[in-house]
């Protein structure tokens, strides 16, 4: 079985992936900072998700940006080992 990354790997990944699609330098991606106050509309969110479940290997809930609304707490909640809500 596969080993899920570590917090800080899924928020490193996560602030490249956000900064590919915002089109905005990742040093500029604040993993505290609300998705939502990046712009990230519903058909953004979903892609990133999707991307993300396929980094990770598995299926991930399309509300997932919604019910962790910051890479921090996004990270935490998936580095922690928890199955997807």
């Amino acid at each position: 079985m596969k080993t899920s990354p570590r917090q800080s790997e899924i928020e490193i990944w996560l602030g490249a992936l956000l900064s590919e699609v915002l089109e905005m330098p990742q040093a500029q991606i604040d993993p505290t900072v609300r998705f939502d106050r990046y712009g990230l509309d519903s058909a953004a969110a979903i892609s990133v998700t999707e991307e993300l479940g396929s980094y990770l290997e598995r299926e991930l809930e399309a509300t997932l940006l919604y019910d962790f609304p910051t890479i921090r707490s996004l990270a935490q909640h998936l580095s922690s080992g928890e199955q997807p809500r």
